[in-house]
């Protein structure tokens, strides 16, 4: 779902036009961060939602075009033994021209909102700490593959043993990724069932990479088993899988 979101995102708009961003939690004490982190998926879900709706004021036609990835910071876990997760996303960041629909500081702000008005719900207002998003919240133009740099991301499973170890087990998102509505009905109306015989050759190891029938191709893999496999046909590919299938 990631990269054919990215895909089609940058078919629609080319990578020009499209942004990365990232949001993670900033520095607070531990037992306020533990508040949020349990309750990251929600807090991911409402910041991509206001998200959309400034989009949407600039260009209606963006409406559900984005999608999001969580992973847990290694580097941020091993200072501190807990897993704090951060958000990348990628979005439709302006018309071609470079003025922004949507900057950071107001990315910071929504952010910010978020937050504090997570916490209010748990804390009383004369104890709330100072939130400061200012390197929490992040964008950028898009530089490489969109499908690249998020399918890298949502690989990453390292940190889940040591989650395991340390007992935070119960505060992992409830949700890894995120995909607006519209983009996942486009991606799932391209979904089509695996060629029979695109099976029968996978499970035979055939090289088809090497045979010009795929661009990549690889196992998904995670502690030692194969749940699936990522790849890209090439026109051959396409052509000779879906004809003789």
């Amino acid at each position: 779902m990631i990269q054919n979101g990215c895909y089609r995102l940058e078919q629609i708009y080319s990578r020009k036009r499209l942004a990365f961003g990232t949001i993670t939690l900033p520095s607070l004490p531990e037992d306020y961060l533990l508040l949020l982190i349990a309750d990251w998926s929600e807090l991911a879900r409402q910041f991509l939602q206001q998200l959309d709706r400034e989009l949407i004021r600039h260009s209606p036609k963006s409406k559900g075009h984005f999608i999001g990835v969580t992973e847990i910071q290694p580097e941020r876990m091993e200072k501190s033994g807990i897993p704090c997760p951060h958000l990348h996303f990628v979005y439709p960041a302006h018309a071609g021209d470079w003025n922004w629909w949507v900057t950071a500081d107001r990315l910071r702000q929504i952010w910010h909102s978020i937050l504090s008005a997570r916490l209010a719900q748990w804390i009383p207002a004369d104890q709330l700490p100072e939130i400061n998003c200012r390197a929490a919240c992040n964008c950028q133009r898009l530089k490489k593959s969109a499908a690249n740099e998020m399918g890298k991301y949502l690989s990453k499973g390292s940190c889940i043993k040591k989650i395991k170890e340390s007992g935070y087990i119960d505060f992992l998102p409830s949700a890894w990724w995120h995909c607006g509505r519209i983009l996942a009905k486009a991606i799932k109306k391209h979904i089509i069932p695996c060629p029979v015989n695109l099976l029968t050759a996978i499970r035979q190891g055939i090289d088809l990479v090497g045979r010009g029938l795929a661009e990549y191709f690889y196992p998904v893999e995670r502690d030692g088993k194969v749940f699936g496999w990522s790849g890209k046909l090439t026109d051959l590919g396409n052509k000779f899988f879906r004809n003789s299938s």
